[in-house]
């Protein structure tokens, strides 16, 4: 993109958050129970006065970023709600949460990654794009791979593939350090 769209880049941020929400498919669970049929219609009744209310508050606030935003929240919402209603349907608690443990442990060592990699983005910000991308895929993927492991996020059977990996390429290129791991 070009300069034309530097006043449009928190907009599309915003929009991202609402790509994101897209990764939780609930209709096939609710179309799983006969219960749940006229679920959406249901909970669309309650949320469409509720989006209105949300687009106009968002569009006098801040604009476009303020619509988007609104819409983002009310799709918010509406994951929360269609989540929570599933999840009391199948009977899952809280204590049924601990099982998303290595999952949260890589979305930290990503959100450390990511954090890390903006930081490197920011000293590089007068450099040359392909540089800047190039630098930022590098420390992205030191700083995952070194927050993964110490997080736990990546299991034994992993640490050992990613061993072998190593010594395997390590070999091709001529390393006399791997022909001496065996």
């Amino acid at each position: 993109f070009t300069r034309n769209y530097e006043q449009a880049v928190p907009i599309f941020a915003v929009s991202l958050i609402g790509v994101l929400l897209t990764i939780a498919v609930t209709s096939p669970m609710l179309r799983a129970f006969d219960e749940f049929r006229f679920f959406r219609l249901k909970l669309y009744a309650v949320l469409l006065p509720l989006t209105c209310v949300a687009l106009y508050a968002g569009i006098k606030t801040a604009g476009l970023l303020g619509a988007i935003s609104a819409v983002v929240a009310i799709q918010s919402v509406d994951l929360t709600i269609t989540v929570l209603v599933i999840g009391r349907k199948l009977g899952i608690s809280m204590r049924d949460l601990r099982r998303l443990a290595p999952i949260a442990r890589s979305a930290m060592a990503s959100a450390v990654a990511a954090v890390a990699t903006f930081t490197a983005r920011l000293a590089l910000s007068h450099s040359r794009p392909m540089l800047s991308l190039a630098a930022g895929a590098a420390v992205f993927g030191a700083v995952y791979l070194l927050g993964a492991f110490l997080a736990g996020a990546i299991t034994d059977a992993e640490k050992a593939e990613l061993l072998r990996f190593y010594r395997v390429g390590s070999r091709r290129i001529g390393l006399s350090s791997a022909t001496e791991i065996q």
